[in-house]
């Protein structure tokens, strides 16, 4: 619900990021929207999930939301439709060419395992969560808690949102996707301590431990998008070519073929503990998911392109230098 209602890599949308608006506060505006509808699809999907799980089962949650995500996947076409450019002459590349050239972009291969692994670690703790309320709670019916927990991170995301916005602006996009990676690397680790401490009630540690997933997550939601334009921006300074589909192609295959990992990795972990009186597993993928993201931020370190691609002269002389 989520991906339907935020401007997915893969999808038409995207590229109004990328070619549709220019850089700077344009394209921070239009992500910030973004990330509101990501936000609204989340409620929608994982709060009122949990309390469909409950009533009408597991399938007619699924059903009913598989309906309303592809409605409004559909919905969002026809609203980017209008921006898309009928002048402008398609690329005329084979796909072997077009390949290598984008994954020939220094800054495309600083980004995509960063943004892929940051996206794998995040939906680790998702797939979790059923399970740390169980072996928290030892209850069966999860859907009452699980919504109200779920929507505790979605209200901590909607507050990080404008404060990364604002980061983003007086520093760089950058910058604010590098803290909050960091962020998500030092602060996944704590929730091997969530619902386990004695002393503390678990309602009370599992309310602090959604906070702990929000924090982060938000700049997952902020920044992917425009980062991938400015890296489009880049890769036109230097073929002259504007080649948004190639690279949100690339980028949302390389996303899905890491996030079908997830049950993997997942039921690797759950297969080491997932009781109230074995709860090893559940405990590993907070510190399991950290370790994703600290690879994706080593990846991040070397990516410096500015905020606007285009209007920069240093920039612009250093790859004119590099071409001739």
């Amino acid at each position: 619900m989520s991906g339907g209602l935020t401007p997915a890599p893969g999808t038409g949308q995207p590229t109004i990021v990328g070619g549709g608006l220019g850089g700077g506060e344009s394209r921070g505006g239009l992500s910030g929207t973004s990330a509101g509808g990501g936000l609204a699809g989340g409620g929608l999907g994982l709060v009122i999930g949990f309390l469909l799980v409950d009533t009408i089962g597991y399938a007619g949650m699924a059903a009913t939301f598989g309906v309303i995500a592809l409605s409004f996947r559909y919905l969002g076409v026809l609203g980017a439709w209008p921006y898309a450019s009928k002048t402008q002459e398609p690329v005329e590349l084979g796909l072997r060419e077009a390949l290598s050239i984008t994954f020939r972009n220094r800054y495309f291969l600083y980004f995509l395992p960063t943004f892929a692994l940051f996206q794998l670690g995040f939906q680790l703790l998702l797939g979790a969560l059923p399970f740390l309320i169980e072996a928290s709670f030892e209850i069966d019916e999860i859907g009452r808690w699980g919504a109200a927990l779920t929507a505790v991170a979605l209200a901590t995301m909607l507050v990080t949102v404008p404060v990364m916005t604002r980061l983003s602006r007086r520093t760089s996009k950058r910058v604010a996707y590098r803290a909050s990676l960091l962020g998500a690397v030092l602060l996944f680790p704590l929730l091997a301590f969530a619902g386990f401490l004695p002393g503390v009630p678990p309602e009370a540690q599992l309310v602090v431990a959604m906070v702990i997933v929000g924090l982060p997550i938000a700049g997952n939601y902020l920044f992917p998008a425009p980062l991938t334009a400015d890296i489009i921006d880049y890769d036109g300074l230097r073929t002259g070519l504007r080649r948004e589909a190639t690279y949100y192609g690339a980028q949302n295959f390389v996303e899905k073929t890491t996030s079908a990992l997830q049950p993997l990795i997942l039921g690797a972990l759950l297969a080491l503990g997932q009781t109230a009186e074995d709860p090893l597993g559940i405990r590993l993928v907070g510190p399991v998911a950290a370790v994703l993201v600290l690879v994706g931020w080593l990846a991040f370190r070397s990516y410096d392109l500015p905020d606007d691609v285009p209007g920069d002269e240093e920039l612009r002389a250093r790859v004119s230098a590099e071409a001739s």
